[in-house]
């Protein structure tokens, strides 16, 4: 009677096939997780690229001077999970600017055009870890002898 050869893997070899995706996955996860983060802030600039245009050429229009308020939208600081853009009120509308689908950070503006001095800031809010502390983009100008000057500051230490 003659046994049969068993056939398969070895225990050892199990073993290293395991480490191996161990290792492999130790290094993609973050890299994965980093690009997801790049790719949400990447809708912030894109609004706030929307925004600014928009807050330059209005207070550049000829309206009627005194402050216009943008209110944070959407309502409450989104997190991990977009909220719906909406139909934002409350200077806006002056904007026209439309966004479609959901956001994952809360913008406002504030437009000040007193005799001889126009300027503005635009201000993007967010908690994309939803760990409490939030992330933040400003972007502001004044409007000198008929160019805009522009500082810009973003502080990205806690998304």
């Amino acid at each position: 009677m003659t046994l049969a050869k068993a056939r398969g893997f070895t225990l050892i070899e199990l073993m290293t096939v395991v480490a191996i995706v161990g290792v492999l996955a130790s290094i993609a996860i973050p890299l994965g997780l980093n690009q997801m983060r790049i790719a949400k802030r990447s809708e912030r600039t894109l609004i706030m690229k929307m925004i600014v245009p928009s807050v330059e050429s209005y207070t550049t229009s000829g309206a009627a001077l005194g402050t216009l308020v943008g209110d944070p939208h959407p309502a409450g600081t989104p997190g991990a999970f977009a909220k719906p853009w909406g139909y934002p009120t409350n200077g806006w509308g002056e904007l026209a600017i439309g966004v479609e689908g959901a956001v994952r950070y809360q913008y406002s503006f504030t437009v000040v055009r007193d005799p001889g001095m126009i300027w503005y800031t635009t201000k993007a809010v967010g908690d994309l870890d939803e760990d409490g502390s939030t992330s933040l983009m400003l972007l502001s100008g004044r409007l000198e002898s008929g160019d805009w000057i522009r500082d810009d500051a973003t502080d990205d230490t806690h998304d």
